[in-house]
């Protein structure tokens, strides 16, 4: 079964390929299966309860990475304007600055930003990324129909599909 570019059989090809992975990924499965109150589908339309949960867990951790993004935008953005003043400021450089110059400023402020901010989130609330992609695939094999399930489709296969066709994602399910 082929999805978005995704193809299961080579998912679980990988998986095998990968015991520790596979190890991970299943007790996911189990943890969820285990807290759904039938331990599995029952026929009264929660067929899609274990891969909503999961999927839930997906999108809050996406919104942690959102964050830290937003918040690294958003140091960056305000030192980059208050080095340009200060810089302006004394006298050294002409004004207006340079176009390209602000540029180069701030594409290295948003730089070391990330860095430092890097750093304090490490020990904060770090996503880790094959973790996060365990949590996609365990979300994937536990959905009876991904075509139904919208929020599996954007917030998994498609990101498993990203990381498949960028083929140089530290985490991902092809030639690693």
């Amino acid at each position: 079964m082929r999805l978005i570019g995704l193809d299961l059989d080579d998912l679980e090809t990988w998986l095998d390929d990968h015991p520790s992975r596979r190890a991970q990924v299943t007790a996911i499965i189990d943890a969820a299966l285990a807290a759904e109150p039938h331990g599995g589908a029952s026929g009264d339309g929660d067929e899609h309860l274990v891969c909503t949960l999961l999927v839930g867990v997906v999108i809050a951790l996406e919104q942690i990475e959102e964050l830290r993004d937003r918040i690294v935008d958003d140091l960056a953005a305000a030192l980059t304007t208050k080095a340009l003043s200060v810089v302006r400021s004394c006298g050294r450089l002409a004004d207006p600055l340079d176009a390209a110059a602000e540029r180069a400023l701030a594409a290295a402020t948003r730089h070391v930003v990330g860095l430092a901010v890097s750093a304090v989130w490490q020990g904060a609330l770090a996503v880790d990324p094959a973790a996060l992609q365990n949590l996609r695939i365990a979300t994937i094999l536990t959905c009876p129909d991904v075509d139904a399930h919208p929020e599996v489709r954007d917030h998994c296969v498609a990101k498993l599909a990203v990381a498949v066709l960028d083929g140089g994602a530290p985490a991902s399910p092809v030639g690693t």
